[in-house]
């Protein structure tokens, strides 16, 4: 295995992106930039980690704390060079939800907003959002900007995760994925 490397990812997204984004938002971009039309997989999974297990959604247990969201496909994964640009390769899939690259953004800015820990993974990387001050023409903005480390654990598709989800964005992702039937995906 090569070793790790670590670097930043600077976007030109100011954390307010999105800002009338809420959690049922931030729920539904997760995972439409997972499904087979714009992943090229066959499957996307909802689940949830509970007692150090992962479990569908739609067979948690309400009574037991949730630990991590993870919502994955078995794609062709993506570059984190595209986690700082508008840029996206299913434009011209007419099928596919995510058509303009924005997507991961605005539910990295959301997140933040929320105080919500969150990590993208793909291929052999994951990248962690947080935030980088930059004074533009004398005003200092939040900024969006990602930890990528390459050269880890190698995996088929991509993953959103959300690690330690306050109960909030636990009943969004089970009151969401059952009004959207995210089982059926």
């Amino acid at each position: 295995m090569a070793d790790k490397r670590t670097y930043e990812v600077k976007t030109g997204f100011p954390v307010d992106f999105k800002n009338g984004w809420g959690l049922e938002r931030v729920v539904l971009e997760a995972v439409s930039n997972q499904l087979p039309s714009g992943s090229q997989g066959k499957t996307t999974s909802v689940r949830v980690k509970q007692s150090g297990k992962y479990v569908d959604f739609r067979f948690a247990d309400p009574n037991v704390e949730v630990e991590e969201i993870q919502i994955e496909d078995d794609g062709k994964g993506y570059d984190p060079r595209l986690l700082s640009t508008l840029l996206s390769f299913n434009r011209n899939n007419l099928q596919s939800v995510g058509q303009f690259g924005e997507g991961l953004k605005g539910v990295s800015t959301i997140s933040l907003r929320n105080n919500l820990t969150i990590q993208f993974r793909s291929r052999n990387w994951t990248a962690d959002p947080y935030t980088v001050p930059e004074v533009i023409d004398g005003v200092t903005k939040d900024m969006l900007a990602f930890k990528i480390t390459e050269n880890g654990e190698q995996i088929n598709g991509s993953r959103t995760i959300f690690i330690k989800p306050p109960k909030d964005l636990v009943k969004e992702i089970l009151d969401t994925g059952g009004h959207y039937n995210f089982g059926n995906i």
